[in-house]
C-alpha cells in the first residue's frame, strides 16, 4: 500500500515547489527550472543550485551580481520539490 502512496506523495511535492515558483524573479525561476528535474530525496540542493547558477551566470543567462540572491530564491522552492522531506 505504501509503494502505491509514492508517486501522488512526489508529485504533490512537485506541485507545491512548482507553485512556489510561480512567484521567483526570473533568474531564480531560471534556477529552479532547471534543477528541479533532477531533485530527489538525496540531492544536496545548496550544491546543485549553486552550480547552475555558476554555470547560467557564465553563459550570459543570468546576471551573475544577481546569482546568489537568485539561487537562495530558487532553493526555498527546491526544497518543497525534495520527495519525502
Amino acid at each position: 500500500m505504501l509503494v502505491m502512496c509514492l508517486p501522488s506523495v512526489a508529485l504533490a511535492d512537485r506541485e507545491k515547489a512548482d507553485m512556489c515558483a510561480v512567484s521567483l524573479q526570473a533568474d531564480a525561476k531560471r534556477i529552479y527550472e532547471e534543477v528541479v528535474p533532477s531533485v530527489a530525496a538525496s540531492t544536496n540542493i545548496k550544491r546543485i543550485a549553486r552550480r547552475q547558477a555558476k554555470l547560467l551566470a557564465r553563459a550570459g543567462k543570468i546576471d551573475s551580481a544577481n546569482a546568489v540572491a537568485s539561487t537562495l530564491q530558487a532553493r526555498t522552492c527546491l526544497r518543497l520539490a525534495r520527495p519525502g522531506r
